[in-house]
């Protein structure tokens, strides 16, 4: 299986991440720092040709993250265990599209971000057969953008959901960027159940469209 980055192996259309020299293709010239600040170092890796698709603008970024920034006192732990220094992880790719029959307009490349989402953070397994993957050309659906959205009695809360195709480990949901994408006038609907006020009494059930976008 080629070397592709830091992490980032091929199969099909995902991506795997692990820390093991990041690659760009066979040659064994591992990819360089681009930028490196306070707390970050963003790499550029190329583009990646898979199964006659090319996706462009591979873009990896390691954050140094924080108990505050984080927002969950599990997660914390989970990210802080990863290694010596409480490291996470942004992979961002435009994907070409897999041609498909449906009856809505779709363009055809994506722009994807994955960094975290409601199950955690993404993390860079210590070896490939660990490695989180990401799923470039799996079917749309919705996710929380972090371990941070709960609701609590007396807060305000602001709930935040990205669509895309879901990958397998935490924080390998390709949030898909909407312009050109999401049309204007689509808005989510979202159902929550609140607890009973008092014992004994049935849960609280209440619908919300969901029109702001960041």
């Amino acid at each position: 299986m080629p070397k592709l980055a830091y992490g980032l192996y091929k199969t099909r259309q995902t991506l795997r991440g692990s820390k093991r020299q990041w690659r760009p293709h066979d040659d064994g010239n591992p990819v360089k720092v681009k930028q490196q600040g306070d707390g970050y170092r963003s790499f550029e890796v190329g583009d990646l040709r898979i199964d006659g698709l090319t996706h462009t603008g591979l873009s990896v970024m390691q954050m140094k993250a924080s108990n505050e920034s984080v927002g969950n006192d599990q997660e914390w732990e989970r990210i802080k265990k990863s290694g010596p220094e409480p490291w996470t992880w942004w992979v961002s790719i435009t994907a070409e599209a897999l041609p498909v029959t449906i009856h809505v307009t779709c363009p055809a490349r994506l722009d994807t971000s994955s960094t975290g989402d409601g199950t955690g953070m993404l993390l860079f397994g210590d070896r490939p057969h660990d490695a989180p993957i990401i799923h470039l050309n799996g079917p749309f659906t919705f996710a929380l953008q972090d371990r941070k959205q709960r609701f609590i009695i007396g807060d305000k809360t602001m709930l935040q959901i990205g669509v895309g195709p879901r990958g397998i480990g935490p924080g390998t949901f390709a949030f898909v960027l909407y312009p050109d994408t999401i049309p204007n006038d689509a808005y989510p609907e979202a159902e929550v159940t609140f607890p009973a006020k008092s014992p004994g009494e049935a849960t609280i059930k209440r619908k919300f469209t969901l029109k702001e976008r960041c």
